[in-house]
């Protein structure tokens, strides 16, 4: 059985690699944490489990963040590893 945890693609690497941000269900404080709302849900960006993964374990796409959503998770990741 595939395990899914929703993830946000933060960065396409190359042709085969992207830099990905899981995603949590519920709302989540810290340094490590950026809340949004997704489709009426409460979401946090894990942004402490970034990761390169290979393209071939993308296999559902779920829609996508609204552009102030993108810029504020984009912010918490520039802030934490600047």
């Amino acid at each position: 059985a595939k395990f899914s945890r929703p993830a946000i693609i933060y960065k396409k690497l190359s042709h085969s690699f992207y830099l990905v941000i899981p995603t949590t269900s519920g709302h989540k404080e810290g340094s490590w944490w950026r809340n949004f709302t997704f489709k009426q849900k409460d979401m946090a960006a894990c942004l402490h489990q970034i990761r390169v993964i290979d393209y071939r374990r993308l296999y559902d796409n779920m829609g996508q963040l609204s552009a102030p959503d993108f810029q504020l998770i984009r912010d918490g990741f520039l802030e934490l590893y600047k």
